[in-house]
Protein backbone atom coordinates (compact mmCIF):
# COMPACT_ATOMS: atom_id res chain seq x y z
CA UNK A 1 0.00 0.00 0.00
CA UNK A 2 1.11 3.38 -0.94
CA UNK A 3 1.40 6.39 1.46
CA UNK A 4 1.86 10.34 1.06
CA UNK A 5 3.14 12.19 3.93
CA UNK A 6 0.99 15.17 4.95
CA UNK A 7 1.81 18.03 7.39
CA UNK A 8 -1.34 20.02 9.28
CA UNK A 9 -0.78 22.41 11.60
CA UNK A 10 -0.97 20.09 14.54
CA UNK A 11 0.96 16.86 13.72
CA UNK A 12 1.90 14.76 10.69
CA UNK A 13 -0.74 12.04 9.39
CA UNK A 14 -0.18 9.23 6.77
CA UNK A 15 -3.12 8.97 4.11
CA UNK A 16 -3.92 5.85 2.00
CA UNK A 17 -3.55 6.93 -1.96
CA UNK A 18 -7.30 5.60 -2.07
CA UNK A 19 -8.73 8.03 0.49
CA UNK A 20 -10.78 10.60 -0.44
CA UNK A 21 -8.61 14.19 -0.53
CA UNK A 22 -6.63 16.38 2.24
CA UNK A 23 -8.85 18.44 3.96
CA UNK A 24 -8.33 22.43 4.48
CA UNK A 25 -4.81 23.38 6.00
CA UNK A 26 -2.97 19.99 5.02
CA UNK A 27 0.18 19.98 3.30
CA UNK A 28 2.08 17.16 0.72
CA UNK A 29 5.42 17.66 0.57
CA UNK A 30 8.28 16.02 -1.52
CA UNK A 31 11.53 14.82 -0.34
CA UNK A 32 13.48 18.16 -2.24
CA UNK A 33 10.56 20.13 -0.51
CA UNK A 34 8.11 20.86 -2.36
CA UNK A 35 4.39 20.90 -1.76
CA UNK A 36 0.65 20.96 -2.16
CA UNK A 37 -1.49 22.12 0.36
CA UNK A 38 -5.13 22.47 0.53
CA UNK A 39 -5.51 26.15 2.05
CA UNK A 40 -9.94 27.06 2.85
CA UNK A 41 -10.98 27.53 -0.61
CA UNK A 42 -7.60 27.58 -2.64
CA UNK A 43 -4.88 24.93 -3.72
CA UNK A 44 -1.27 25.77 -3.87
CA UNK A 45 1.39 24.23 -5.60
CA UNK A 46 4.97 26.13 -4.20
CA UNK A 47 8.66 24.72 -5.19
CA UNK A 48 11.62 23.60 -2.43
CA UNK A 49 12.44 27.69 -2.25
CA UNK A 50 8.44 28.20 -0.97
CA UNK A 51 7.63 30.52 -4.13
CA UNK A 52 3.86 29.96 -5.45
CA UNK A 53 4.21 27.72 -8.75
CA UNK A 54 0.33 26.96 -9.21
CA UNK A 55 -2.94 28.49 -7.07
CA UNK A 56 -6.37 28.16 -7.72
CA UNK A 57 -9.06 29.98 -5.56
CA UNK A 58 -12.05 28.03 -6.04
CA UNK A 59 -14.19 31.07 -4.15
CA UNK A 60 -13.29 33.47 -7.34
CA UNK A 61 -13.18 30.70 -9.98
CA UNK A 62 -9.53 31.83 -10.45
CA UNK A 63 -6.50 29.89 -11.28
CA UNK A 64 -2.87 30.92 -11.69
CA UNK A 65 0.74 29.30 -13.12
CA UNK A 66 3.71 30.94 -12.19
CA UNK A 67 7.58 30.10 -13.12
CA UNK A 68 9.57 32.02 -10.88
CA UNK A 69 12.97 30.97 -12.41
CA UNK A 70 13.41 28.85 -15.70
CA UNK A 71 11.02 27.97 -18.64
CA UNK A 72 7.26 26.87 -19.08
CA UNK A 73 6.74 24.48 -21.61
CA UNK A 74 3.54 23.27 -22.87
CA UNK A 75 3.58 20.30 -25.06
CA UNK A 76 1.05 17.99 -27.01
CA UNK A 77 3.30 16.02 -29.39
CA UNK A 78 0.48 14.17 -30.48
CA UNK A 79 -2.23 16.43 -30.05
CA UNK A 80 -3.04 20.12 -29.55
CA UNK A 81 -3.14 23.19 -27.09
CA UNK A 82 -6.09 25.00 -26.40
CA UNK A 83 -6.18 28.56 -25.11
CA UNK A 84 -10.11 29.30 -24.76
CA UNK A 85 -11.22 32.15 -22.78
CA UNK A 86 -14.42 33.76 -22.15
CA UNK A 87 -13.16 37.34 -22.06
CA UNK A 88 -9.39 38.42 -22.98
CA UNK A 89 -5.92 36.62 -23.54
CA UNK A 90 -2.88 38.95 -23.04
CA UNK A 91 0.79 38.03 -24.36
CA UNK A 92 3.15 40.35 -22.48
CA UNK A 93 6.61 39.70 -23.56
CA UNK A 94 9.82 40.96 -25.28
CA UNK A 95 10.43 38.85 -27.95
CA UNK A 96 7.19 36.75 -30.07
CA UNK A 97 8.27 34.16 -32.01
CA UNK A 98 5.40 32.08 -34.11
CA UNK A 99 6.07 29.21 -36.86
CA UNK A 100 3.56 27.35 -38.22
CA UNK A 101 2.77 25.86 -41.84
CA UNK A 102 -0.24 27.40 -41.97
CA UNK A 103 -2.29 30.02 -39.88
CA UNK A 104 -5.85 30.94 -40.09
CA UNK A 105 -6.69 34.43 -38.08
CA UNK A 106 -10.15 35.62 -37.91
CA UNK A 107 -10.94 38.85 -36.16
CA UNK A 108 -14.42 40.62 -35.77
CA UNK A 109 -12.13 43.95 -35.17
CA UNK A 110 -8.73 44.61 -35.45
CA UNK A 111 -6.21 47.39 -34.14
CA UNK A 112 -2.47 46.76 -34.92
CA UNK A 113 0.54 49.18 -33.83
CA UNK A 114 3.85 49.27 -34.20
CA UNK A 115 7.10 51.16 -33.98
CA UNK A 116 8.78 49.73 -37.29
CA UNK A 117 7.11 45.99 -39.90
CA UNK A 118 9.43 44.42 -41.94
CA UNK A 119 7.41 42.01 -43.87
CA UNK A 120 8.78 39.51 -46.49
CA UNK A 121 5.79 38.07 -48.70
CA UNK A 122 6.34 35.77 -51.77
CA UNK A 123 3.22 35.97 -52.86
CA UNK A 124 0.10 38.70 -51.32
CA UNK A 125 -3.42 38.00 -52.51
CA UNK A 126 -5.37 41.19 -50.89
CA UNK A 127 -9.59 41.75 -51.33
CA UNK A 128 -10.85 45.05 -49.47
CA UNK A 129 -14.19 46.28 -49.98
CA UNK A 130 -12.57 49.74 -48.78
CA UNK A 131 -9.27 50.47 -47.78
CA UNK A 132 -7.87 54.18 -46.31
CA UNK A 133 -4.62 54.72 -46.37
CA UNK A 134 -2.63 58.22 -44.37
CA UNK A 135 1.08 58.57 -44.52
CA UNK A 136 3.79 61.71 -44.60
CA UNK A 137 5.54 59.70 -47.32
CA UNK A 138 5.02 56.83 -49.72
CA UNK A 139 7.78 55.49 -51.42
CA UNK A 140 7.12 52.61 -53.77
CA UNK A 141 9.59 50.71 -55.70
CA UNK A 142 8.66 48.41 -58.14
CA UNK A 143 9.76 46.05 -61.48
CA UNK A 144 5.78 46.76 -62.91
CA UNK A 145 2.84 48.18 -61.89
CA UNK A 146 -0.49 47.51 -63.89
CA UNK A 147 -3.77 48.97 -62.37
CA UNK A 148 -6.94 48.42 -63.57
CA UNK A 149 -9.88 51.02 -62.27
CA UNK A 150 -13.11 50.02 -63.40
CA UNK A 151 -14.58 53.63 -62.49
CA UNK A 152 -13.12 57.05 -61.54
CA UNK A 153 -9.29 57.41 -60.87
CA UNK A 154 -9.33 60.79 -59.42
CA UNK A 155 -6.34 62.56 -57.99
CA UNK A 156 -6.21 65.41 -56.19
CA UNK A 157 -2.04 67.11 -55.46
CA UNK A 158 -0.48 70.30 -54.99
CA UNK A 159 1.85 69.28 -58.14
CA UNK A 160 2.03 66.52 -60.56
CA UNK A 161 5.81 65.88 -61.90
CA UNK A 162 5.81 62.24 -64.32
CA UNK A 163 9.38 61.44 -65.23
CA UNK A 164 9.54 58.89 -68.05
CA UNK A 165 13.15 57.22 -69.34
CA UNK A 166 11.87 55.77 -72.57
CA UNK A 167 8.40 56.41 -73.97
CA UNK A 168 5.23 57.99 -72.72
CA UNK A 169 1.81 57.14 -74.37
CA UNK A 170 -1.75 58.39 -73.22
CA UNK A 171 -4.93 56.84 -75.56
CA UNK A 172 -8.60 57.98 -74.69
CA UNK A 173 -11.64 57.84 -76.41
CA UNK A 174 -11.86 61.49 -75.72
CA UNK A 175 -9.25 63.93 -73.54
CA UNK A 176 -9.15 67.38 -72.53
CA UNK A 177 -6.10 69.41 -71.28
CA UNK A 178 -7.34 72.68 -69.03
CA UNK A 179 -4.64 74.98 -67.66
CA UNK A 180 -5.64 78.26 -65.82
CA UNK A 181 -2.33 79.64 -67.15
CA UNK A 182 0.04 78.83 -69.55
CA UNK A 183 0.40 75.02 -71.68
CA UNK A 184 4.32 74.10 -72.77
CA UNK A 185 4.54 71.61 -75.60
CA UNK A 186 8.99 71.21 -75.63
CA UNK A 187 9.56 68.83 -78.46
CA UNK A 188 11.94 68.11 -81.74
CA UNK A 189 8.64 67.68 -83.53
CA UNK A 190 5.57 68.12 -82.41
CA UNK A 191 2.75 66.19 -84.39
CA UNK A 192 -0.90 67.09 -84.12
CA UNK A 193 -3.29 64.96 -86.28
Amino acid sequence: MTTMRTQTARHDIEIDNGEPAPISGRRVVTSSGASAAVLDESIEVRDAAGRLIFEYDAATGKGALVVPNGDLTLKAPHGNIDLVAGKSISLGTKQLTMTAERADVTFADMSYRAVRLDAAVEQAHVVLDRIEQVASNVLLRAREVVRHVEGLDHTTAGRVRALIRGAYSLKAERASVLAEDDVKIDGNRVNLG
